[in-house]
């Protein structure tokens, strides 16, 4: 960690058309720290090619520092935003933003990109035998392009060395809060989070999707609405009569059909999505029987044997590796 005194300068780099969440939800996180630690601990930077108003794929357009003004600090983050094509097409193809990346990567201490901008990164041959995550939607054309580079397409963001490269989208602000974690430590990152309203901070090796996401993604409208209703009752007993009630079918119906349409037992599916929520809570420091009472389960020991089997390992082993 830096003196108290330093300042680290955050590069955020941009081009026509980029994304604008990859670009705010970033710096967000960075000036939020800046004023919890009462410095400017990160000089926030944003940058192009040639510099000027730059254009997002939404409102507003930004001012932006030119590349060649910037003489990259051994002190130095930069970060790639993503974006759609045909602007992300543009940007890898842009030789002068590729050439400076280069240059870059030896002489900072972190290079990094949020959602697709690992596309970049990979197209100037940073990722080369590396690992790296990009948004779940692009992991197949991302591994189909760079064969070279080693993709985990579960992973919420993925640090190899220096280089850390985030998922899709939202998963910038998880990734900066780990910086801002590794740089002014857990009490900073926390309040970060929560002065954010971020209910987390997710953990690199945690997966992309939500299991409830994709329950909801994958059920009918009457099944969806039934597992928005399930997140938030986790505390109270939930049993299947009351589920097929709620929408006005038959146990037996219910049952069928939502094992058609989700893809496992409404009972099963309670007890995961209670076990999945008490990792969440654990890795936010929870204590063990709190966490059991509060995603439903009236026994300790019972709680602690469904996490084993559902997790593969104790809740006190799980938080450790988490927090790794």
């Amino acid at each position: 960690m830096l003196p108290q005194a330093s300042s680290r300068r955050v590069i955020m780099i941009v081009y026509e058309g980029f994304q604008l969440l990859d670009l705010s939800g970033p710096v967000s996180v960075f000036d939020m720290a800046n004023w919890l630690a009462g410095r400017t601990a990160y000089d926030i930077v944003i940058a192009s090619t040639h510099g000027g108003l730059i254009s997002g794929s939404s409102p507003p357009r930004m001012e932006t520092v030119p590349l060649g003004d910037l003489t990259p600090e051994p002190t130095d983050t930069v970060l790639v935003v993503g974006g759609r094509d045909p602007a992300l097409a543009n940007a890898r193809a842009d030789q002068d933003l590729l050439t400076w990346l280069r240059n870059a990567c030896d002489r900072v201490e972190r290079m990094g990109s949020v959602c697709t901008g690992s596309f970049i990164l990979a197209q100037a041959g940073i990722l080369t035998e590396r690992r790296a995550t990009t948004h779940w939607a692009s992991c197949g054309d991302f591994a189909g392009a760079f064969p070279e580079t080693s993709v985990e397409p579960e992973s919420v963001y993925v640090v190899d060395d220096k280089i850390w490269t985030s998922a899709g989208v939202t998963t910038g602000i998880d990734l900066c809060l780990a910086m801002v974690d590794a740089d002014l430590g857990q009490q900073i990152m926390s309040t970060t989070a929560k002065r954010l309203v971020v209910h987390m901070r997710r953990t690199s090796g945690q997966s992309q999707l939500s299991p409830m996401l994709d329950a909801q993604a994958r059920a009918g409208q009457r099944f969806s609405d039934l597992v928005a209703w399930i997140d938030t009752h986790l505390h109270e007993p939930i049993c299947v009569a009351d589920m097929a009630d709620s929408v006005g079918m038959t146990e037996r119906t219910f049952h069928r059909r939502f094992v058609n349409e989700v893809g496992t037992t409404p009972s099963k599916f309670v007890e995961r999505a209670r076990l999945d929520r008490a990792r969440h809570l654990l890795t936010m420091g929870g204590q063990v029987k709190d966490v059991a009472s509060t995603v439903g389960y009236r026994s300790e020991k019972a709680f602690r044997t469904a996490y084993r089997l559902h997790h593969g390992n104790p809740p006190s082993q799980h938080v450790l590796r988490e927090r790794d």
